[in-house]
Formats: C-alpha cells, sequence, structure tokens
C-alpha cells in the first residue's frame, strides 16, 4: 500500500500554503516513519504537529508530523528529518481538526495454519498453484463507543516450496469500526491500540496491515506508527483462539471492558514478548505481572489500611522504648535502626507474593493446564498442598533472584528453573483467557492449541 512512496521523491507543503511548495522524503526507519527535508524547516510554526500534503509518484498524501526534528549537517547542506504521527493516502486535508472518520476499516491478515504435504514433494520450487476461497463470516459487535463489524476471510492456498507441497490456512480479518458521529484520530486511536493489543495476543503479530476510510466510497489509507508499544514478534504458524459466533462478543466487550484497568498488566506482559531478556529477569518481570495482576482484581489486604495505620501509630512509640535496645545496637545506630523496623512494616496489611499467588491459581482448579504444572513441580498428596508448594518454589525464586542472598530450600536452577518461568508465562496467558470471560471448559480446549505446545511440553 504504502511501499511505491518509500525512498522515492515528492513536493510537500503545509496545508495552509500551497505556494510554497518543497522537495522531501519519506522513509520507514524500523517502526517509526519519517519525513526528510534539505535546508528546509518550521521553525516559523508553533505548533506541537504540523499539517502537510504532498504528491509522491501521482499519489496525492496528507501527514501530521511532529514538529522537532532532528538536524544533520553536511558540507553546509542542513538535513531535517520529522517524525511522521499520522500519514494519509488518497486525500489532501487543510485542516488537522477536519480530519474526522465514520467508519474506519483495519485489516489483518492472520495465518492460521500452514501443513507440509510430504507426499508430493518437488524438485525446484514453483508458484502457488491453488487458491481455495471459502465463504465469508460476519459478525457484529456492540461496543459502547461504537459499533464493531467483523468480518472473517477465510483463504486456503496449496503451493509448493524447495521442501514439497504445502497447505497454507489464512484469514484475512476485516474490522470495521462504525461511529455514530465523525471522530478525530486523536478519539480513534485508543480504539486501534486497543484493538492492535489483542490481536497481538491472539496471533502473535504485531502490525496492522493496512487502515483506511470507507464512508465515502473511496479508500483513503492511514499509516501510523502505535508508538505506545514497541513489538519484537515473529508470526505464528497458529492463532490463539478460533473467533467465531459463540466468543466474539464476550471477547471483544471484556476485552475493552478491561483494558484500561489493566493496561499496566497488560504493559509488562508485551514487554517480555519477542525480548532478549535474561531467564532471571524474564522470571521476575512474570512475577510482577501476577502481582500487579491481583492488586487489580483482588482486595489483598490482612486488614484495612486505615486499621493498620492506626496499629502503626500505637506501635512505632513501643518501639522506640522497647527493653534491652541499647543492649543490641549502638547508640550511633539505633536511630537507623528504629527508622528500618517501622519502615519495613508499611506494607504488612497487604498479602505477600505467595498469598496472592494462592488466591490467583484457586481459579483455575478446573483448568488442565494448570493442573499439569501443579503436577510437574510438586509431589504432594492433594491438589491444594501443590498449590501451597508450587507457591512457595515461585516466591522462593522471586526472593533469590532479586537479591541473590542465601540459597532457599525451594530454589530451582537449570533446566527446572527455565521450565519455571515458562509455567508462569503459561498461567498469566489462561489469566488473559480467563479475562475474556472464558469458561474452564473453553480454555482447556485453547491451552491444546500447539502454537505455544501448552500441554506437549508438559507432557514431554
Amino acid at each position: 500500500m504504502f511501499d511505491e512512496i518509500f525512498g522515492k521523491l515528492g513536493n510537500f507543503w503545509v496545508s495552509d500554503n500551497d505556494k510554497e511548495r518543497v522537495p522531501g522524503q519519506i522513509n520507514q526507519n524500523n517502526n517509526d516513519f519519517e519525513i526528510s527535508f534539505v535546508n528546509v524547516d518550521f521553525n516559523d510554526y508553533d505548533d506541537d504537529y504540523i499539517l502537510l500534503n504532498g504528491v509522491v509518484e501521482n499519489k496525492k498524501l496528507s501527514l501530521i508530523i511532529i514538529n522537532d526534528p532532528i538536524k544533520s549537517t553536511h558540507a553546509k547542506v542542513i538535513n531535517n528529518t520529522y517524525y511522521i504521527r499520522y500519514l494519509f493516502e488518497g486525500k489532501h486535508y487543510n485542516n488537522k481538526d477536519n480530519i474526522k472518520f465514520e467508519n474506519i476499516n483495519i485489516k489483518i491478515d492472520n495465518i492460521l495454519s500452514t501443513i507440509n504435504l510430504h507426499s508430493f514433494s518437488t524438485i525446484t520450487p514453483k508458484p502457488d498453484i491453488l487458491l481455495i476461497k471459502e465463504p465469508t463470516n460476519e459478525y457484529v459487535v456492540d461496543l459502547n463507543e461504537f459499533n464493531l463489524e467483523i468480518f472473517l476471510k477465510p483463504k486456503s492456498t496449496i503451493g509448493y516450496s524447495s521442501n514439497g507441497q504445502y497447505a497454507k490456512f489464512n484469514e484475512e480479518i476485516i474490522l470495521k469500526l462504525n461511529y455514530e458521529e465523525p471522530k478525530t484520530i486523536t478519539e480513534i486511536y485508543p480504539h486501534i491500540v486497543k484493538i492492535k493489543d489483542l490481536f497481538t495476543f491472539l496471533t502473535g503479530k504485531s502490525e496492522i496491515i493496512g487502515l483506511y476510510e470507507s464512508s465515502k466510497n473511496k479508500e483513503i489509507n492511514m499509516l501510523f506508527s502505535i508508538v505506545t508499544r514497541t513489538y519484537n514478534l515473529k508470526p505464528q504458524h497458529n492463532t490463539l483462539i478460533q473467533l467465531n459466533e459463540n466468543n466474539l462478543e464476550k471477547i471483544f466487550n471484556n476485552w475493552f471492558e478491561n483494558y484500561d484497568s489493566l493496561k499496566g498488566v497488560y504493559d509488562l506482559y508485551f514487554s517480555t514478548i519477542g525480548s532478549n531478556l535474561s531467564s532471571e529477569t524474564l522470571f521476575l518481570t512474570y512475577c510482577q505481572i501476577l502481582e500487579s495482576y491481583h492488586r487489580k482484581r483482588y482486595l489483598g489486604e490482612y486488614v484495612s489500611k486505615e486499621k493498620f495505620e492506626d496499629f502503626k501509630s500505637k506501635f512505632t512509640p513501643c518501639a522506640t522504648k522497647m527493653d534491652g535496645l541499647d543492649e543490641i545496637v549502638s547508640k550511633e545506630n539505633k536511630g537507623q535502626f528504629l527508622n528500618k523496623i517501622i519502615n519495613s512494616i508499611q506494607f504488612c496489611y497487604e498479602f505477600t507474593l505467595k498469598d496472592r499467588l494462592k488466591e490467583i491459581f484457586n481459579e483455575f482448579k478446573k483448568c488442565e493446564l494448570f493442573i499439569k504444572i501443579i503436577d510437574k513441580f510438586t509431589d504432594e498428596e492433594t491438589f491444594d498442598k501443590g498449590i501451597k508448594t508450587y507457591c512457595d518454589i515461585v516466591k522462593d525464586g522471586r526472593n533469590y533472584y532479586t537479591h541473590y542472598g542465601e540459597e532457599p530450600e525451594h530454589l530451582l536452577k537449570g533446566i527446572e528453573f527455565f521450565e519455571l518461568t515458562d509455567s508462569l508465562n503459561l498461567i498469566i496467558k489462561m489469566i488473559f483467557l480467563k479475562e475474556f470471560g472464558l469458561t474452564d471448559s473453553e480454555i482447556n480446549n485453547i491451552t491444546k492449541n500447539p502454537r505455544f505446545n501448552f500441554v506437549e511440553y508438559y507432557e514431554n
């Protein structure tokens, strides 16, 4: 869609001044989109964002740039590079406030699965030979802020590669956001981010393939960088959940309803995807995700904060008058010692990590994958005791890999530690499935999905 304009020179002008046109070049730099000008800047404009119009390869473009250029100088030539916030193809806009949409279509190309057909091997690679078209499934989901039409278009491709014949099952997903009245990009942007994050979790892909307006029977393509996240993902060969009429509405409604309250949890989780974190850092991040999730979804207090503050106000003067205090600590360190004691109990009214984990895990007693995890890491007489031991293992690992003190009783190392880290990742995924409103039976079916090797990993 936009590949034809990248790296090509075009003419650009500020939207309210089409008489002063200057050459510029649009490029893609990793996840960012930029436009560069030679000896041209926009210092005369006070706005943080500037609307430009332009033409590249006979294509009409409008773009909103961030007015904070990166400057480079060579032989008295000043090159100014600006980040592009939004890029529109197909129309020129004259005012940022006039860029509004009633309908936004989002396209996502999703690989469902790829199967090698070894019995039809071939020596030389050949192009795809057959495309099997299947009927489009259409669904409608009513969300609080807009109406969402969903079109699932399955496509089956038979082809050849150097390894033989293969069958690829794709699904083009088109999501049409319909608003009762036109919305600005700023208003629409949070909805797009939520949809993007949902499909990142479901498909293992982070990019939105195409995005355009369809309200006037004329496509206006739009491109922008999701600045709230950076992903480094490899597309998976199997989507996590097959969307259908039985789960679409509750998945989308629950995701949009819970997104803002769980945003911190999702931020932490997405930071681990495709990352090069060490196994210890990854393990600690998973622990932090579980602890953060518990804070959002459960009370997590032994006593109320108000009652604890009252207790602490009575405890502090008692601590300063404790018998034998002068015998165990020097006069010089007495004040710091007392402050440490008082500070150490500041959050004693809150659950420990172990108790937070136990409360979360009790929700998964009927989930087959969770049962396998407990059986793998513990050998207790009862399932409840197994959960308790597993919580001890996670707690001891968190404490040790945070402080690297004495080795605790339940510390795991080597392969066992890698497996423990993987098990937390799987539990977090199950938590997200619960947040979709899926039942234990539905989760049991999903966790058999080979994309994550849920069951196979723990049976080997």
